[in-house]
This record gives C-alpha cells, structure tokens and sequence, in this order.
C-alpha cells in the first residue's frame, strides 16, 4: 500500500469515527458513516489513490464513501460541491481545499446542518475543521526539491553540513578530469 492511501485511510478512520460536536469537542459515531469526499481537481491521479485509501478505511470500518470533484481547481467550484454534499446528508465532508478562506463560510453553513467537515492534502480555516492530515511536512518538500533541482544541473554541496554548492564537472567522451 502506498504512503499516501495509508495516510488517506487514516485519515478517514479518524475523521469517521471522532465526529465533531458543538466547540469541536470529540464523539465518537455509533454506527456507520457517510463520507462526502471533496478533492481539489476530479482528474489528478493523486486524488484517486485517496478515493481508494478512504474507500479500503470503509470497508474496514462501515459506511461509504461519495467522492464528488470539479473540472477546475477553484474555491467556486468546490463551493457547489459542498453545498450537494450537504443536500446528500453526508455525515463528513472530507475536502482538500483549494482556497482555506473562500470554502470556509460554505462549510460552517455545512456544520450547522451536523455535517463534520475535516481536511487532507491542503488545508481549510482551522476554526471550520476537526482534523487535517498533512501527508508531508513542507520544508522536507522543499528540501527534496532543491536537492533534485541541484542534480538536474550537477550541483553539489562541498559538504554536509555547508550550505554553499558548487559546479559538478561534467565528463564529455574523451576528455579527462
């Protein structure tokens, strides 16, 4: 199983079973859940591994999973989707937000119906969540891209610990170093 379904059925687990009530005080379902699935973008292949880790979490743990999604990657969009999710009456809205302000009016109206909302992948207003899941610290990605961006164009550090990088030489055939 990869890291992001694992963290992805997690993250339904813990959003399923500890429901939100009144100032986010934790209660736990008592039978099975309804999960209306919320991801930025309808075809990123990302957003489908996570449809699967939250249908696995399901299966394991009851309920079923309504994964709804835009065409395009905008708050507005999302917007509607919350609204027919609520009209579905889903028990949780599962959602990656694509603009954590612009969504969050449209999930406290959600709230206020009883639907428990909780955010993976990118974050929503803390005050309209229970829970979010960050499946990567951000300066580790930052990291890890510097680090590919400097072997792209043959750079290294002259040491661990320095900060400084210098020219890799590269070898064209027939010449030495």
């Amino acid at each position: 199983m990869t890291a992001s379904r694992t963290l992805t059925k997690l993250a339904f687990v813990l959003g399923t079973t500890m429901l939100a009530s009144g100032a986010l005080a934790q209660q736990c379902a008592t039978g099975p859940v309804t999960v209306g699935l919320l991801p930025k973008l309808d075809t990123d292949p990302y957003f489908q591994v996570a449809k699967t880790g939250a249908e696995e979490a399901m299966g394991e743990i009851g309920g079923k999973v309504v994964q709804q999604a835009p065409s395009q990657a905008t708050a507005e969009a999302q917007i509607e989707f919350i609204n027919n999710l609520v009209a579905q009456k889903v028990d949780v809205i599962a959602i990656a937000g694509n603009d954590a302000n612009a969504v969050a009016p449209a999930l406290k109206r959600a709230a206020k119906q009883g639907v428990r909302v909780i955010s993976y992948d990118s974050d929503v207003a803390a005050d309209v969540r229970a829970v979010f899941l960050n499946q990567a610290k951000g300066d580790s990605l930052a990291e890890m891209m510097l680090e590919s961006m400097g072997q792209m164009i043959s750079y290294e550090a002259t040491s661990p610990s320095c900060p400084r990088r210098r020219r890799r030489p590269t070898r064209t055939p027939g010449s030495t170093l």
